[in-house]
Formats: structure tokens, sequence, C-alpha cells
């Protein structure tokens, strides 16, 4: 099947900020804008926080190289950061939170020395054999509850972040039990170019040029629910 045409993030400006900025109003008359502006930040980092350390995982061996700076410490958890995918998720801040999801797509590249870049390359196929072997499919997605219904949920700031922690802890401890672990590990993954890429997308549909994973292992990390809405996280 082929993918929305604007279902993947093209490189963006990133702010010079170093949180991400979180611009929906309040909408609902019993919470201030402030609070709920709030809650929303920390739905938005910990869905950026999920697909940072999944990329750490798969792209960045386990010890840190010389010269490596960027790294980002939040919920407890450092993470080295990938500069093309935090491109990436500094777009779907601007421009998808809340409405979509995030989809990262792990793909085995066999012709990776012809494109140097983490990134899918689009296009489409040529020839009967598609150019990524998709490994694994992570979509973190953020469900609203109706107003009315939200007004009735007592959920304290405190029990939603401690929750947070714990997912990003979950999704920490548990990537090198999954499959794709030995995979990345068989391909070698020095550098970003050594045989995986990854694509950024709200959108579980494949391009032209992945191959389908095998969609018989899938693994939900459970959820965390807030006054507004519910965070989910799962993997195929």
């Amino acid at each position: 099947p082929r993918s929305n045409q604007n279902s993947s993030f093209s490189v963006s400006q990133r702010s010079s900020e170093n949180s991400y900025r979180i611009t929906r109003q309040a909408s609902s008359p019993s919470m201030g804008e402030k609070e709920l502006f709030n809650f929303d930040k920390w739905v938005c980092n910990v869905m950026v926080k999920v697909i940072q350390v999944v990329g750490e995982a798969r792209f960045l061996p386990p010890l840190p190289i010389s010269g490596e700076t960027q790294k980002r410490h939040d919920f407890f958890l450092e993470t080295r950061i990938i500069k093309e995918i935090e491109d990436d998720l500094q777009a779907w801040t601007e421009r998808g939170f809340p409405a979509h999801p995030l989809v990262l797509f792990i793909c085995a590249d066999p012709a990776s020395d012809m494109a140097p870049s983490p990134r899918v390359q689009p296009g489409h196929r040529q020839g009967p054999d598609k150019r990524y072997r998709v490994l694994e499919i992570w979509t973190i997605r953020y469900e609203p509850i109706p107003g009315q219904s939200a007004r009735s949920r007592e959920i304290k700031a405190s029990v939603f972040v401690k929750q947070l922690v714990l997912l990003v802890r979950s999704v920490h401890s548990c990537l090198r039990m999954l499959p794709c672990h030995q995979a990345v590990a068989k391909h070698g993954c020095k550098d970003p170019s050594a045989g995986l890429k990854y694509r950024l997308s709200t959108s579980t549909q494949l391009l032209d040029t992945e191959e389908a994973a095998d969609a018989s292992h899938e693994y939900r990390f459970g959820h965390v629910d807030n006054p507004f809405g519910r965070i989910m996280v799962q993997v195929i």
C-alpha cells in the first residue's frame, strides 16, 4: 500500500529552546490554560522520548563514541541524540501533535552504501524486489477524551508524571529482548549508515519500497491516562 503524501516528515528548522513547544489552547472552562498546557507538554515530551530511546538503541553503539556531545536528560534517563531524528521530531511537534500519532519504522537496507543518510529514501520501487525490509514499527499514540468526560476524571499530575517515567523505563528495559535487537546486532550497526534506516511518520502504511514486517509479533507497553486522554505505545 502507498503511504499518505504528507505522512513522512521533512527536515525543519530546530527551535533554540530546550523543550518542545505546544500551542494547543485550553478547551475546558474548568481548567486554566496554563495547567492544560503542562499536561500537553508532558504528553508530547514522553512521545518524543520514546522515539529517542528507540533511536539510540537501534542506531548508536552501546558505548559513546569520541566527541559525542548531544544528549537529552529527561524522564530520569539520559539519551544520546541523532540529529536527523531530532529534526523530524521537531517538525512533528510543530505540525502533528496531538492529532497524529508518531510512527517509527526501523528498516534493513542492503543498499545503504548508496545513501549514507539514516533516513529511508522516498520513491517508487524499481524491479520486483523492495529495497527496505521493515524490522520494527513503533506506534506512540495519544487519544483525547471528549471534554465532558475529561472533567469527571481526577488524575493527579504527580501520579501521571510517575507513570510516564515508568512507561519510558519499560520501553528502555525491553529493547534488548525484542526480535529486532538480534537483527541490529547481525547488521553490526556502528553508525547510522551501516545497514539500518528509519522513517518517522504519522501513518503505519508502508512505502512502495518497503517490505512488510512480521505482524505475528506485537508488543504493547500498557497505557498512561491523564484527565484529557490516554497514551499508548506498541511495537510490531
